[in-house]
């Protein structure tokens, strides 16, 4: 529920261990959380301002995941309709996913483009994704400094995790090999 909350998350972990589909995941809560929710992949945003990527997406809708293939599947979805970037009923979260997936000599670029973004539309909360290679760098903080950002960092499961997790939500111990 936190991530509902900030103005800026950054969500870091290593390939495979879940990064964008926590964003996704992000997207598929929102109407449980009474906000409205874009994921886009920072690969198809080129040299293009965010909001013009916003834009196009809404030019082209895309429907609704229904199922765990679809959202595994999508680029950029959105889960609400009858949006505008300037709506102010519902909260708004951004999430942009896959920066370290971006031509290296344009990361540092598309960063600026992000951090653009959240300059002109401050109403507007943003999540990050990429890998922690990233976050380390010197010059990704001098970039985003001033924003404060939360940083969540997903860890994989180990075995002893993923039974103690099914315990707890109630289902029956996951059985392992000995």
């Amino acid at each position: 529920s936190d991530i509902y909350n900030d103005n800026f998350t950054l969500v870091i972990a290593e390939p495979g261990n879940g990064k964008s589909r926590f964003l996704k995941e992000i997207v598929l809560q929102s109407e449980v959380n009474n906000c409205f929710v874009l994921f886009i992949d920072l690969k198809t945003i080129s040299n293009q301002r965010i909001e013009e990527k916003i834009i196009s997406i809404f030019n082209y809708p895309i429907p609704n995941p229904k199922t765990n293939n679809d959202v595994n599947g999508f680029k950029e979805y959105f889960f609400l309709e009858k949006f505008t970037i300037d709506d102010s009923s519902k909260s708004i979260i951004i999430c942009l996913d896959a920066l370290d997936e971006v031509k290296r000599d344009s990361q540092f670029a598309v960063l600026d483009l992000i951090r653009q973004f959240h300059i002109d539309n401050p109403q507007i909360k943003v999540v990050l994704s990429c890998r922690d290679y990233i976050y380390k760098d010197k010059n990704f903080h001098s970039k985003l400094n001033d924003f404060a950002p939360k940083i969540i960092e997903i860890k994989p499961f180990n075995s002893k995790m993923a039974n103690d997790y099914l315990i707890k939500c109630g289902k029956d111990e996951l059985l392992l090999p000995k």
